[in-house]
């Protein structure tokens, strides 16, 4: 049935199509009125454009083009970012941009997770632009390269690594010397890695990205410019800007091209970007981001595009003779801890690919088009991914998260440490006082980042944020006679841009009864590796660590339902798969193939909010589970008769399955 309905919805695109009139480059011709994509007939490029192949090649910025050794070329880019894919898939994901038309890749490098502790730079794996790069070669893409510092991308403090909150900074993204001296530091180790592979030198990198979105050319900006110069970026460098204020002022660096994100169907803003482009001489216009749909945020529903509208998108750049990124081709997973706090896991984006990797309706109506427009015969896409289910197996609750607090802890007489002091960039930090008389009253966690879990004595008393909606953070303690142990698990979100101000953790002493309670006992628990799974205790409402295993006779991608569980993190086989959390939409976590193995998989799932069963089911799904956004109705005034977490309702109405 499937391939019934693709063969379909090709043959009606392509028919769309060949009866498009030719009417908006040159001269026109009659078309039915029911042509819905017009071909742009005589059109000033060729299908056939310079690609990398070893040779030098020359990018030039003239008569408002971009030209290749003298040819224009119009630049068609599809995005994908190195940590959201697996790095086993990058070659398939270069071939599909291929087959669907485009001429390039765009890349953004993640310097938190290239640099996620402090001088301990990572080129490998998930990092490991030069083989990106080197895979574009293989297949005459261009690339475009966007190291940041700052990148945003949604991912968090937009990729500034968060030690960098321990340092004597006053600015993030500004003039401020002893940030510079880490800017120069990173932007020198990636020209190490690949200014040796741009265009000019035989390489397929074409141009490489400035900083993201700043909205001002300023001192910072010329500073970074030259950053990039000094360490072997002597190619075509650009910026990019979030829209038409960002142009009001300047025209910009000198033979920076100035990049424009959201171009796409805005007259008003393509006016003035032609303006003042048009004063840079010869430089086009170039939307560094059309974005292809949108990133989904926790408690709301999952935004998405229909085919018709990206081609109506696709019409109006082609006819007005923009160069183009598509922001997503292919969007991914959010593994880690690495995003902003509104962000879910899932980052399929409504992408052309799917987060599973596979080409979807939308491929191949974009696919259509460019290859009509073009008069290309595209090659064939890669096989589609072998997509498995996994019959349903049980997790079986074995320790206490409580078990993994080993070693002396880190005190303070004073207020708490936050994350970024106590070395924690993501996860979790447990913050400990104990009350040798016992305790009441009213705690007031107003200073917790993001979420906090209160513990009295091992056993939960509530779970509190601000994520979702704006409370007061006030948690009423039941009295408890002494001694007891006050227990409060703060999880990082994620920190949202780069705010200087964006601390996590508890960044000031909570209050009992209006005082400041000082005198802590602060246990790290960043939790990227998988945690061993010894036996503990395996009763209580402390949050639990749950193991299992399940049998493969093939591997291929798939999505483990995960509605059975509240809120935490998953790992199979050591990888982490990231959050997963009761608070709608998605309700599942992509599990790639290349992360499997044949026979034996292990299993490991931390949930903040166990319930009273110790054996959970969890199966693999061929999509996302997706249910309908829920209300939350919370009630975190907790009494000695109700000792429970905020209250809510999950809503498991599927959306689809």
């Amino acid at each position: 049935m499937m391939i019934i309905n693709r063969r379909l919805l090709l043959g009606l695109v392509a028919t769309a199509l060949m009866l498009a009139p030719a009417n908006f480059l040159g001269a026109q011709t009659p078309a039915p009125k029911t042509a819905t994509f017009p071909i742009l007939s005589p059109f000033p490029y060729s299908g056939n454009a310079p690609a990398p192949n070893g040779t030098k090649r020359k990018l030039t910025l003239e008569e408002g083009k971009f030209k290749i050794d003298g040819q224009p070329v119009l630049l068609m880019a599809g995005e994908i970012h190195l940590i959201r894919v697996p790095h086993a898939t990058w070659e398939t994901r270069i071939l599909q941009a291929k087959a669907m038309g485009l001429n390039s890749m765009s890349v953004y490098l993640m310097w938190n997770s290239i640099e996620a502790e402090e001088g301990q730079f990572d080129f490998t794996g998930q990092n490991d632009v030069r083989r990106f790069a080197e895979l574009c070669q293989k297949h005459g893409m261009w690339l475009l390269v966007r190291p940041g510092p700052y990148v945003c991308a949604e991912v968090d403090w937009g990729g500034i690594p968060y030690w960098l909150g321990t340092k004597d900074i006053t600015k993030l993204r500004g003039v401020d010397l002893t940030k510079e001296a880490y800017d120069r530091r990173y932007i020198k180790k990636v020209g190490e890695q690949i200014a040796g592979m741009e265009a000019h030198e035989g390489g397929p990198i074409l141009m490489v990205q400035i900083e993201n979105e700043h909205r001002s050319i300023d001192d910072y900006m010329i500073q970074l410019e030259r950053i990039f110069r000094e360490s072997g970026f002597d190619g075509q460098l650009f910026t990019c800007d979030p829209g038409m204020k960002s142009f009001d002022k300047e025209v910009g660096i000198p033979g920076v091209l100035r990049g424009v994100n959201g171009l796409t169907n805005d007259d008003k803003l393509l006016a003035r970007a032609r303006e003042l482009s048009a004063k840079v001489t010869g430089h086009p216009v170039f939307c560094a981001e059309s974005y292809t749909s949108w990133f989904a945020r926790w408690g709301k529903k999952i935004p998405r595009r229909d085919s018709s509208s990206e081609l109506n998108r696709l019409r109006w750049l082609l006819k007005n003779d923009v160069s183009f990124c598509y922001y997503m081709f292919h969007g991914g997973s959010n593994f880690t801890y690495n995003t902003m706090p509104t962000v879910v896991t899932s980052y399929d984006y409504d992408a052309p690919i799917d987060e599973a990797g596979r080409t979807t309706p939308k491929y191949y109506a974009l696919r259509e088009a460019i290859s009509q427009q073009f008069g290309l015969t595209l090659p064939d896409p890669p096989p589609e991914p072998k997509v498995i289910t996994i019959p349903p197996f049980t997790v079986e609750r074995q320790a206490s998260l409580m078990d993994l607090l080993t070693g002396v802890p880190i005190t303070t007489p004073d207020a708490p440490k936050t994350f970024e002091p106590l070395g924690v960039g993501g996860g979790f930090v447990l913050y400990r006082k104990k009350f040798p008389e016992g305790l009441r009253g009213t705690l007031n966690l107003s200073h917790a980042k993001d979420m906090a879990l209160v513990m009295i004595n091992g056993e939960r008393v509530a779970f509190v944020h601000q994520f979702l909606e704006k409370t007061d953070m006030q948690v009423s303690i039941p009295e408890t006679k002494g001694p007891a142990v006050l227990d409060i698990l703060v999880h990082n979100l994620g920190r949202d841009r780069a705010v200087m101000e964006e601390k996590k953790g508890l960044t000031s002493a909570p209050l009992l009864d209006g005082k400041p309670l000082k005198g802590w006992e602060m246990y790290p628990l960043p939790l990227l590796e998988m945690p061993t799974s010894q036996k503990g205790k395996t009763t209580g409402s402390a949050p639990a660590l749950y193991r299992g295993t399940f049998k493969l006779a093939e591997t291929g991608e798939t999505f483990l339902d995960m509605s059975k569980f509240r809120f935490g993190v998953a790992w199979v086989n050591g990888h982490i798969l990231g959050r997963h959390w009761d608070a709608g939409s998605p309700r599942s976590l992509f599990l790639p193939s290349s992360w499997q193995k044949k026979g034996i998989n292990e299993i490991v799932v931390l949930d903040i909010l166990p319930s009273a069963d110790n054996k959970i089911p969890i199966s693999g799904t061929e999509r996302l589970i997706e249910i309908k956004p829920q209300a939350f109705k919370r009630d975190i005034k907790v009494t000695a008769d109700a000792i429970v977490d905020e209250t809510v309702t999950p809503n498991t109405t599927p959306v689809n399955q």
